[in-house]
């Protein structure tokens, strides 16, 4: 909503105040980005005093320790896959071999 009014006030303004508020919000923004980083730091010391580890690794480990699952099992599907599928062209042969029953 404010956008909006931010906006349609800007319209009416001289370009010199539209370069200086685009300034200002990308000095916001800069700040923001700073101010957040600095309290994610924050987080991971407190989280390493608290539970002896780093955060950002921990959740690395587990995300990779879940893609390793994930890839574990797509490989076992796939051997089920190439498993069912040469014993289906087995099957195949043989009653290739056989010949049509009469």
């Amino acid at each position: 909503m404010n956008a909006g009014k931010h906006d349609t006030a800007m319209e009416g303004c001289s370009l010199d105040a539209q370069k200086r508020y685009q300034s200002n919000l990308s000095l916001r923004a800069r700040h923001l980005q700073s101010s957040s980083r600095a309290q994610e730091k924050k987080l991971n010391d407190l989280y390493l005093q608290l539970m002896g580890s780093d955060r950002v690794a921990a959740e690395s480990a587990a995300g990779f320790d879940g893609l390793e699952a994930a890839l574990k099992k797509r490989q076992n599907d796939l051997e089920w896959l190439l498993q069912t599928t040469e014993s289906a062209i087995a099957r195949k042969r043989t009653t290739a071999d056989v010949g049509p029953v009469r």
